[in-house]
C-alpha cells in the first residue's frame, strides 16, 4: 500500500507540477488525499513508521497555505490532518507533541464553528488523558516508580525490575455496592520483597492523583507478579472515580489503548515488625 500510494503521489506531482503550483483546487485536494493515506498507512501499528507519516502530514499542512491563499481561504488549519499527526505521534509514545496536535485540531474546529460534538468531546478526552500521562511520565523520570518503571505497559521483558511501573487488572471483584477488588498481574520482579516480614503498602498515580493503598494480597503473591487492592469508590473520590473506570484487560483487544492499567510504585515500609515490639526496662 505504502509504494502504491507513494506512485500515485509521483503521479500528480509531475503531472501537475507539485503542489504548490497546482492550478486547480480539485488536483491539491487529490494530492492531499494521497498523502492523508500515506501516513496513515506509514503510521499505523503494523508498519511504524511514525517519523515518515509525520514527515507526509508535515507537508501537507505547509503546502496547504499557498493553496488556500490562491483560493482566498480565510483558514489556513486542516483539523482532519492536525488529528491524524496527533494520532500518530500518540502511538508514537510522543505524548507533548500529540497533545498540542490534538490542541491544534480542538482550537481549529471551534474556529471554524464546526458541529461536530462527538469528534469534539473525543478530542477533549484525548487532552486530559494526554495531560495525564505527561504528569506520569514526569513522576516515572523523577524515579517514582523505579528503574524500570518508565517502560511500555506492554514491554517484552523477563521481570518488572523492583515492581514498579504498569500493572494490568485481569479481574475486578464486586464486594459491596461500593467497594471493589482489582486483581493487578505483571511480570515477576527482579527482586524479593523488599518487606516480608512487615506490614507494607503501595503508591498509585492517575495524573495528578496519587493514593497509598495496602494490598490485601501477600508478599509472595507480589513475588509472583500479582497484587490485589480493595478500593471503596466515595462520591467525591478522584482516585477511587479512576478506578471505577477501569476494566478488566481484553487478551483479544489492543492492550496498550484499554483502560486496564494502573501506574502503581514498588512496596513501600508501613509499619516495621520491630516498631511493635515492646521496650524492655534495662
Amino acid at each position: 500500500a505504502d509504494a502504491l500510494l507513494s506512485e500515485a503521489i509521483l503521479l500528480e506531482t509531475s503531472e501537475g507540477g507539485g503542489i504548490c503550483s497546482a492550478s486547480s483546487a480539485s488536483t491539491f485536494a487529490r494530492i492531499r488525499e494521497l498523502r492523508l493515506l500515506r501516513a496513515e498507512t506509514r503510521g499505523s501499528r503494523a508498519l511504524a513508521r511514525y517519523d515518515a507519516a509525520v514527515a507526509d502530514l508535515d507537508a501537507i499542512i505547509a503546502e496547504a497555505v499557498p493553496s488556500i491563499a490562491r483560493e482566498g481561504g480565510g483558514n489556513s488549519g486542516d483539523a482532519e490532518v492536525e488529528l491524524v499527526r496527533a494520532k500518530v505521534l500518540r502511538r508514537a509514545h510522543r505524548w507533548g507533541e500529540a497533545l498540542a496536535g490534538f490542541k491544534a485540531a480542538l482550537e481549529i474546529l471551534e474556529g471554524q464553528h464546526s458541529v461536530f460534538g462527538t469528534n469534539v468531546a473525543w478530542i477533549q478526552r484525548s487532552i486530559a488523558e494526554l495531560e495525564d500521562r505527561l504528569v506520569e511520565q514526569s513522576a516515572i523520570d523523577d524515579g517514582e516508580f523505579g528503574k524500570d518503571g518508565g517502560s511500555s505497559p506492554l514491554r517484552s521483558m523477563a521481570d518488572s525490575g523492583d515492581g514498579g511501573g504498569w500493572w494490568k487488572v485481569v479481574r475486578i471483584v464486586g464486594v459491596t455496592c461500593d467497594t471493589c477488588i482489582y486483581h493487578l498481574e505483571n511480570h515477576p520482579p527482579a527482586v524479593p520483597h523488599p518487606y516480608p516480614t512487615s506490614l507494607w503498602h503501595v503508591g498509585v498515580r492517575f495524573g495528578p492523583i496519587v493514593r497509598e493503598y495496602t494490598p490485601i494480597s501477600t508478599t509472595q503473591e507480589w513475588e509472583q507478579g500479582r497484587l490485589t487492592l480493595l478500593v471503596k469508590t466515595y462520591d467525591d473520590g478522584a482516585a477511587s472515580k479512576r478506578f471505577a473506570a477501569l476494566l478488566p484487560a481484553n487478551p483479544v483487544a489492543n492492550l496498550e489503548k484499554q483502560p486496564c492499567w494502573v501506574l502503581v510504585t514498588s512496596p513501600r515500609l508501613t509499619l516495621g515488625l520491630s516498631d511493635l515490639e515492646p521496650s524492655l526496662p534495662p
